[in-house]
């Protein structure tokens, strides 16, 4: 065949070929040093850089190659993401290698792993892929929900506040109402004497018995009062009655006045400043360096530095 090699060495005596490898002065189109089939056994003629395919599943075996097989051994059809020829259960081109859904094929990847798919057309999307979240949200962080017992706890505080400020108001207008009428009645029941009252007139028609039977004894002479004369009536000094000044108890022997009491702490109507951790606080006593704060639930001042 003229191709250099002697017949006795020539796998191909009468067809001119250079293969080298596995037959020797075999056509060799691509010039790999593997022969063409059917005498030679590259697998793919046309491309020098590979020329086996074991697992046959059309791609190379060569890692130097072109396409290169990266599960030699075992047949797949994977060619995404930068690993060809292996294992590939839902044919979504990811091999199950890398595939973080392997048996969906809508799904592959999942950047934040919180099980959730980064597609955002595949099933069960993530919305935050790249921030791990929890199944009730979608893949997104989980929300603080503020339980129904806190709510209960703080509406009810509230509604006790106000039902003692409606009672503590109700007593203090009770008891004014009766001051005003103890007031009354000592004004009704103190007895104020009449200066322009008239003394009793004498019954100037009584007569003295009958020394006889048809004796009659002489009326007396009444005094010369008109008719609607009124003896003159005498003038009562007004007494007016110097009150005595209280003494000072402090300045009487062995008397010693208490010293008054300072309240412990603030009262439930003390009111306070509201600060940026949201709750309410009191210095008490003013400048005394002790702080309260309102607690949330029963609004009462509680100690804290």
């Amino acid at each position: 065949d003229g191709d250099g090699i002697a017949d006795g060495y020539d796998d191909c005596p009468e067809v001119e070929g250079y293969s080298t490898n596995d037959v020797v002065g075999c056509p060799d189109f691509d010039m790999d040093g593997y022969g063409d089939p059917v005498d030679g056994t590259d697998w793919n003629p046309t491309d020098p850089t590979q020329w086996s395919n074991i697992d046959g599943d059309q791609y190379g075996d060569n890692p130097q190659g072109t396409s290169a097989d990266d599960c030699i051994e075992i047949a797949g059809f994977s060619y995404k993401g930068g690993v060809l020829g292996c294992v590939d259960t839902d044919n979504d081109g990811w091999a199950d290698l890398i595939d973080k859904f392997p048996e969906d094929s809508s799904q592959w990847n999942d950047t934040d792993g919180d099980g959730f798919g980064d597609n955002p057309k595949g099933k069960n999307p993530d919305l935050c892929p790249d921030v791990a979240g929890v199944a009730e949200e979608d893949g997104c962080e989980a929300k603080v929900k503020e339980s129904s017992g806190g709510s209960i706890l703080a509406y009810g505080g509230i509604g006790v506040g106000v039902l003692l400020v409606i009672i503590m108001a109700g007593l203090l207008i009770m008891r004014r109402m009766g001051s005003d009428e103890g007031e009354k009645d000592w004004v009704t029941d103190v007895g104020i004497p009449n200066m322009n009252a008239q003394p009793a007139m004498p019954d100037m028609s009584a007569m003295p018995a009958n020394s006889g039977l048809y004796a009659q004894a002489v009326a007396p002479q009444q005094p010369a009062y008109s008719q609607y004369q009124q003896p003159v009536q005498p003038v009562h000094p007004v007494v007016v009655q110097q009150q005595a000044a209280s003494p000072n108890l402090a300045a009487l022997p062995g008397q010693a006045v208490m010293p008054q009491q300072a309240p412990l702490g603030p009262t439930f109507y003390d009111v306070g400043t509201m600060r940026s951790d949201g709750n309410e606080w009191l210095e008490f006593p003013v400048s005394s360096g002790a702080w309260y704060m309102r607690d949330p639930t029963t609004k009462q001042w509680v100690r804290k530095i």
